[in-house]
């Protein structure tokens, strides 16, 4: 249980860091891509909870 809740978290922390670095690197991916992926983190972030209830059950 908490295994997986460790996984999750370090993926998105890994996700969050590459986008970030790629959208550093890279000024035309922040106006496709990035808010995108801005986008997809807020989701993540809000649907968190309740894959970790799933996870634990």
């Amino acid at each position: 249980m908490k295994y997986s809740e460790l996984v999750l978290i370090l993926y998105t922390v890994l996700a969050a860091v590459v986008t970030l670095a790629t959208a550093w690197k890279e000024p035309g991916y922040t106006d496709d891509a990035g808010g995108w992926s801005i986008i997809i983190f807020i989701v993540l972030a809000l649907l968190m909870p309740f894959i970790e209830k799933r996870v634990s059950h």
